[in-house]
């Protein structure tokens, strides 16, 4: 039985239909995964913290999941890609306003590096807010759109989980967000 989920991504104005079907009897880590009219197999195995595993066409990838309510973060690469679950229902200005979380979480597990905002300071969309590094790799978590800085909640140096809540923010309600990348976090190998 297929699994159907409509993604929403930054970069696309309509959303996308993921579909993941199960190749051969319930135990198995093989899948048959349709995204828009591409289909490929792949083995995947998914850890109880978000990490995995993926084998496609013989190479075997790593890659880390995140999901808080409809918001999916997901590592995969090098870069880290937020996608939300659309409700194909809500208008385009529906969806983009939902996009733009109050709350900032991490997409990996890794180790706070720099603090660049402050409780209170007030914010552009795409502005740095933290830097942190997992698996040698450093990440910016950026705003996804104008707005002031509610809480920082994590400390320099701090070891987070994945998941983990790094900023609160409140988010201007006049803001267009005409950008269609605000909110990208932008992954650059250390």
């Amino acid at each position: 039985m297929a699994h159907k989920t409509m993604l929403k991504h930054a970069s696309r104005p309509e959303p996308i239909c993921v579909s993941t079907e199960t190749i051969g009897d319930r135990s198995s880590r093989e899948y048959r995964v349709t995204v828009g009219d591409r289909t490929l197999e792949a083995e995947i195995e998914i850890a109880p913290d978000g990490s995995g595993r993926m084998r496609l066409a013989g190479k075997v990838v790593r890659f880390f999941g995140s999901r808080r309510g409809d918001d999916i973060q997901v590592w995969y690469g090098g870069r880290v890609y937020d996608f939300k679950i659309a409700d194909t229902r809500q208008s385009a200005g529906a969806v983009k306003r939902s996009a733009m979380l109050p709350e900032l979480t991490a997409p990996m597990p890794g180790t706070i590096l720099r603090i660049l905002v402050g409780d209170g300071d007030e914010l552009v969309a795409r502005q740095p807010l933290i830097i942190m590094e997992s698996m040698k790799m450093e990440m910016t978590i950026s705003a996804p759109a104008a707005g002031r800085v509610k809480e920082i909640t994590c400390a320099e140096g701090e070891l987070v989980e994945m998941g983990a809540l790094l900023v609160r923010l409140q988010v201007s309600e006049d803001d267009d967000a005409g950008d269609e990348e605000a909110g990208e976090n932008e992954a650059q190998n250390a």
